[in-house]
């Protein structure tokens, strides 16, 4: 099984740093960061899903969830649109769930959970669904 987890990680916090300087991107420690803006980024699920019609190379259905922590509903969006250029647009990845949940009146949190399928001996991308 090849884990593209580091991968995608690394090319979304490289995204978001070229606009956005001062926001940290991280695998999630805690239940809600201490500093704005804070993008938490982690493997939500993974399961063996299917495989080839001969048989022979297992696929697997990979779910990544991006937190995205702001203080403003302005920059809340300007995040959601790096986030979802970089995960459809690079990875190709469906977004299947998405919704903003309210904290408290100066934090915001936006969650976005995106769904791919790869090919467990290679890490390839297969398509999602």
């Amino acid at each position: 099984m090849i884990d593209i987890e580091a991968s995608i990680l690394s090319g979304l916090k490289t995204v978001i740093l070229a606009q956005y300087p001062t926001a940290k991107v991280i695998k999630p420690t805690q239940i809600t960061p201490t500093s704005f803006p804070t993008i938490t980024f982690y493997e939500a699920d993974y399961e063996r899903d299917s495989v080839t019609m001969n048989y022979a190379e297992p696929i697997a259905k990979i779910l990544f969830q991006i937190d995205i922590w702001t203080s403003s509903q302005l920059q809340l969006k300007d995040f959601r649109a790096v986030v979802d250029n970089h995960m459809f647009g690079t990875w190709h990845m469906k977004l299947i769930m998405s919704r903003e949940i309210t904290i408290s009146t100066t934090v915001y949190r936006y969650t976005m959970q995106y769904q791919t399928r790869i090919k467990e001996s290679s890490g390839q991308m297969v398509g999602n669904y």
